[in-house]
């Protein structure tokens, strides 16, 4: 039991009245410090269905309210969030399904290629020293994109487009026609199987 006001820190007399906070502070209140007449105080302690709060534990109470509040609110806002993110999913999902996709083909991602091959057996680097030192492609103005070795001492020249492809061909035709093969491979799906 308390023996002294939680406000004005006096110790109560023998008979005076005073009330205990129902609070979590659980202290003893002098009528005054409570801001209540002694009739209020005779009420409230005879009569156990009332129940008296300080002012520290009603704020107390009050802020937990309004964090309760504020806790709801949150809550009913991050729900309507949620709610709307899932039918713009739901949106887009739908919008992407009725999409067509456009894939390019195989052949137009490699693009088409010209294979140079010696008629005579040599290495692939023969090959490629001819080529260069007998055509020259850096000075044709050609995009190559990719020069790959095949077997039998050939090579691949991957260019960018068609008209770089015919423009290789007919080069390599006039300068390295008697001792090589020009083959050009126009562009192609791949099988799956």
């Amino acid at each position: 039991m308390c023996d002294k006001c939680g406000v004005c820190d006096v110790k109560f007399k023998a008979n005076e009245f005073f009330l205990l906070c129902s609070g979590e502070c659980a202290r003893g209140f002098h009528s005054k410090c409570g801001d209540l007449s002694s009739k209020e105080v005779q009420l409230i302690t005879n009569n156990k269905n009332i129940k008296w709060f300080c002012n520290e534990c009603i704020e107390m109470f009050s802020s937990k309210i309004d964090l309760k509040k504020d806790i709801a609110d949150l809550k009913t806002n991050v729900i309507q969030d949620i709610t709307l993110i899932k039918e713009k999913m739901a949106i887009t999902e739908h919008n992407m399904s009725k999409q067509v996709i456009h894939k390019k083909p195989y052949a137009n991602v490699t693009g088409e290629v010209v294979v140079i091959k010696p008629k005579n057996s040599q290495g692939n680097d023969k090959t490629k020293s001819d080529l260069k030192n007998k055509l020259n492609p850096s000075n044709l103005e050609v995009g190559i994109k990719e020069i790959k070795n095949v077997k039998d001492g050939g090579i691949l020249i991957k260019c960018s487009n068609t008209i770089e492809v015919d423009k290789l061909k007919t080069e390599s035709q006039k300068k390295l026609n008697k001792n090589y093969v020009i083959k050009t491979y126009p562009k192609r799906n791949p099988c799956v199987k």
